[in-house]
Order: structure tokens, then sequence, then C-alpha cells
């Protein structure tokens, strides 16, 4: 969306991360919250371009440490369908993509990408040194629980939505509190 003049002759990835805190507000639904960050998303795409560093630099917290461990990313470009389309076309053109492939390899010990299309794509990539696949594994049920929650229940409380499963909840619960004689 940046309005740099020829961006659809230029090749190269223009991506500029941007910190977001989120913060659910007492009594608020979730159709509110969601409004309120996509209304926040909305106010703050005048900042899109500022770098990273600077960033750091205005933000009051410790400026010495990183900003986040951590990043969600939600690619919306329409990369696959533009190529496959023009795969597909019958081109005089020298060049054709008949397929291709993304490698991430994020600098965090854990990231999350979000692809959305005709379906939600979920993927997380962590560094297996510090996060074990079990953890990651717990997570992504924990979101898809979270998500469903969000589906099921736009009016209820972001905070009253339950992170774990049924059968996680009685584990924690009752499996692992069980006093034995």
């Amino acid at each position: 969306s940046a309005p740099i003049k020829g961006i659809e002759y230029i090749i190269g990835l223009f991506i500029n991360t941007i910190p977001l805190r989120v913060r659910a507000l007492a009594g608020e639904s979730v159709t509110g919250f969601l409004s309120r960050i996509g209304n926040a998303l909305t106010v703050r795409e005048k900042y899109e371009s500022t770098p990273l560093v600077d960033i750091k630099e205005y933000c009051t917290e410790d400026s010495n440490g990183e900003l986040f461990d951590s990043i969600m990313v939600v690619e919306n470009y329409p990369l696959d369908k533009e190529l496959m389309r023009k795969a597909g076309q019958n081109c005089s053109k020298p060049l054709e993509v008949d397929a291709y492939s993304i490698l991430e390899a994020p600098p965090y010990p854990i990231s999350i990408s979000i692809t959305t299309g005709d379906e939600i794509k979920i993927d997380f990539f962590y560094n297996p040194l510090l996060i074990q696949k079990s953890s990651v594994l717990r997570l992504s049920r924990h979101l898809i629980n979270i998500i469903n929650g969000m589906v099921e229940a736009p009016g209820r409380e972001p905070a009253d939505i339950e992170l774990l499963s049924a059968d996680e909840k009685d584990r924690l619960l009752h499996s692992f509190n069980s006093i034995q004689a």
C-alpha cells in the first residue's frame, strides 16, 4: 500500500515491522475489541514507513533492549493466485513461473505467519534450541481455541474466552492435582 512512484516496476520486498501492543478493555466485547484494533491499524498507516530504529528511539521502554521477542505476520498479498494465474496463461513472454516457495527464517525465538486467501493458513516458525515442539503444538491449539471462542461468542469479553480445551483444563484441575494416599 506504500505510495511509491513506479512500485509496480520494482522487484523486491517492501516490508516494515511496526510494533502493535494490544490490550482488551474491561467490559469490551470481542466485536468491540476487534473494531478498536482495526481503527488503530487505520490510524497507524501514516506511520508505516517509520524505520524500526526510529520507533525504538521514540519508545518509552528500555531503549537498550529489544522491542519484541516474537512476531506475528499477516500476509495478505495475492502472490500465489497471481503467479498461478499468469503461469496458466499461454504467454509469449520468455519467463514463466510454474512454482515458487518461500523459506522464512525470522530472527525471533517464535514467529507466527498468517496467510489469508480462500482459506486462512497459520504457520509457526520457531527455534528448536529455545522452544520445544510440544510447546509450539500446545500454543497452536490454544490459538485455535481463542479463534473459535471469538467466532462462537462475539459478544463475550476477550478475557472470558477459554484458552484451554476441556480435556486440558480437566487434566490441569483434576489429574495433576489429585492427591494419592
